[in-house]
């Protein structure tokens, strides 16, 4: 049975661990959608007071600023404290500008619509991802996809408050597609390098995908997401320097220091450091980072609360992620190994920093692609696990409220693991856990289909490729040809 004047079937088969996965989320945020959006949708406009729209209403006012000549990263919108600010580097500012087109109400609303044909476009890049790796979708399947991408309990959240992390996550998503489906040629390793860049310019910690880049060694997509991020700081710095158009030109002599700007007044404060002394608390901001944690553990431990255990913490938290990617990264025989990569590379960008419950948005290609293909396998029901536990997008203050309705010894059970872990933090790691196990299984290879196990080779070694390109370096040492290529092989 199909759609008239499609080749694509209605009804490929019944898929449980990958529809969990996909569903869950959706329905919780329809519930979501009407609980938080129904006087909103029933009269449309932003209410500051409820905070609809407020993400939204900072990009506004932020360009509305810098038209002004004012300070971009000290303005907040309407009756909002010092939390909502700008917080991107100095050039993305003109990325917000068309919002002054119009009023904040009706950008607020386009920028809703936007959102909703960039989630058609990722469901799109992760239909095709599935299909190229042996996977037939029905338009069941494919219909599951769209409702996650767009109504899935991260999103209306992310919707509610008019965040940019969709658009960010589909580019992840672009870029990932890119660089693992298709033709491997410089054009298409460039585009999917600078993709990943303008993510990372604009949210930062999307950086750790370079670890990725690295790895694979596509040194075109490495190079176009240098060029990409360095110059958007640099050419922020000139921009600013020469003020052309009356705007506040930064701190420093000829207007150079809007970057350090930016890093003083928007990523350090940002960092809360301050709120993770002595271990986060439940009702504390719903960052789903690890360093929630690790907080407790750090300060379960040292005696006190010393300054330094501030600097201990972010550390730890970005040596404990790089090191889960690395290991994750550490053996690419096939596809399949390279896409737990790439989920292992976005996932760890998500939660080494403290980041809000809709960041996951830049792991929905990789973790899509991964149910569907790990579909009938004996780790499917982790997998699905994993998927529900994100659905349950829940601040822990929130679960340990809701733990309160459940029998005493599962509240006594659960309540110690609810007060220092997010459900979020839970589920990406337990569907990295279920890739792990995957990986290390004989049968995987038999249960997955044959364009899965697959070889899509990494490119040459470094030395190698800028030789090509006559840059020769001196010595005689690369560490990328230690490193395997695709099929277990290693370069000679």
């Amino acid at each position: 049975m199909g759609v008239p004047r499609s080749d694509r079937p209605l009804f490929v088969g019944f898929r449980p661990g990958a529809w969990i996965l996909l569903l869950a989320p959706v329905i919780v945020g329809l519930y979501d959608l009407g609980s938080g959006f129904g006087v909103t949708v029933g009269s449309p406009g932003l209410d500051p007071g409820d905070q609809i729209g407020v993400n939204y209403e900072v990009y506004y006012y932020a360009a509305e600023e810098l038209l002004a000549g004012g300070n971009f990263y000290d303005v907040s919108p309407p009756g909002e404290g010092e939390f909502y600010e700008y917080l991107y580097p100095p050039i993305t500012i003109l990325l917000f500008l068309p919002t002054l087109l119009v009023d904040p109400t009706t950008g607020y609303w386009l920028f809703i619509g936007l959102n909703v044909l960039v989630g058609g476009a990722l469901a799109l890049f992760v239909v095709r991802y599935v299909e190229s790796m042996g996977r037939r979708l029905g338009w069941i399947d494919a219909g599951l996809v769209f409702a996650f991408c767009v109504l899935s309990s991260q999103m209306v959240t992310n919707y509610y408050f008019g965040n940019v992390n969709l658009l960010l996550g589909a580019g992840v998503g672009a870029g990932v597609y890119l660089l693992e489906v298709g033709d491997q040629s410089p054009r298409r390793e460039a585009t999917a390098g600078a993709l990943l860049a303008l993510v990372a310019l604009i949210k930062v910690i999307p950086a750790l995908l370079g670890l990725y880049l690295l790895r694979i060694r596509a040194w075109w997509a490495t190079a176009s997401a240098l060029a990409v991020g360095l110059g958007g700081l640099v050419a922020g710095e000139l921009l600013f320097a020469i003020g052309p158009f009356g705007w506040d030109t930064g701190d420093r002599a000829f207007g150079v220091g809007m970057t350090e700007r930016w890093i003083e007044e928007a990523v350090i404060p940002r960092g809360d450091t301050q709120l993770f002394v002595g271990g986060i608390d439940p009702d504390s901001t719903f960052y789903i980072t690890i360093q929630r944690p690790l907080s407790h553990l750090l300060w379960g431990v040292v005696p006190g609360s010393p300054r330094w255990l501030r600097t201990v913490l972010v550390v730890g938290s970005l040596a404990i992620g790089i090191a889960v990617a690395v290991a994750a990264l550490r053996r690419l025989e096939h596809r399949f190994d390279r896409l737990v990569g790439a989920y292992a590379a976005a996932a760890v960008a998500v939660v080494v920093m403290p980041s809000l419950q809709y960041y996951v948005a830049l792991t929905f290609l990789p973790l899509v692609v991964i149910a569907f293909l790990l579909e009938g396998h004996p780790v499917q029901l982790l997998v699905a696990l994993g998927g529900l536990l994100l659905a349950y997008a829940s601040s822990p203050a929130g679960v340990l409220a809701d733990l309160e309705r459940w029998p005493t010894p599962i509240e006594a059970a659960l309540d110690p693991i609810a007060t220092v872990v997010t459900t979020q933090l839970l589920g990406l790691a337990i569907v990295l856990l279920a890739c792990a196990i995957a990986r290390r299984l004989d049968r995987t290879e038999e249960l997955l289909p044959a364009e899965a196990t697959a070889v899509r080779p990494a490119g040459p070694p470094l030395r190698e490729w800028l030789a090509d390109r006559g840059i020769t370096l001196p010595g005689r040492w690369d560490p990328t040809a230690g490193w395997t290529v695709g099929d277990g092989r290693k370069d000679s």
